[in-house]
């Protein structure tokens, strides 16, 4: 679902660092580290987050935006690409 080659958001994370993901809605996603400060600036992971099943990728989308993957050696996180932000539209 996350798509390097296409339009997935990548941002700099100079003043966040990569941590375990807490959130319990997010625990079944295919990663396991996220940036904190968030792309929202959000501080620590208690923020919270709506349960749903409109979509089946709302889960993984939700997840991408608020919990961004921390991929091993990468200076950036990074979000789910536009064809993920457009299946749950």
């Amino acid at each position: 679902l996350f798509c390097a080659s296409q339009s997935s958001l990548l941002f700099q994370t100079s003043k966040g660092k990569c941590q375990p993901i807490e959130i319990p809605l997010c625990k079944e996603v295919p990663y396991n580290f996220t940036y904190f400060p968030n792309p929202y600036l959000q501080q620590d992971q208690q923020s919270p987050l709506i349960k749903t099943k409109c979509n089946r990728n709302i889960q993984f989308f939700v997840c991408s935006v608020f919990a961004p993957m921390c991929p091993e050696g990468m200076p950036q996180a990074v979000t789910s690409c536009r064809s993920v932000c457009e299946q749950v539209r």
